[in-house]
């Protein structure tokens, strides 16, 4: 039974505490903080190509009038 993974106990665990453990990897494993990084890296990327897009779109609109 040592080779078994410790699973969280949900006896009387608060929302914020849930969260927190899936935040800081906690809950799934030590690698799960590179996901969340991997991720935020991603969404960011993904917020600066659509204000550039909008940007560029917005002055060609702006061009044609």
């Amino acid at each position: 039974h040592q080779n078994e993974p410790k699973l969280p106990m949900f006896g009387d665990i608060t929302l914020y505490t849930f969260l927190l453990s899936l935040h800081d990897g906690s809950f799934f494993a030590s690698w799960w903080i590179w996901i969340n990084d991997i991720v935020s890296v991603l969404l960011f990327i993904l917020l600066l190509t659509g204000l550039i897009r909008w940007y560029l779109r917005s002055n060609l609109i702006k061009r044609i009038k």
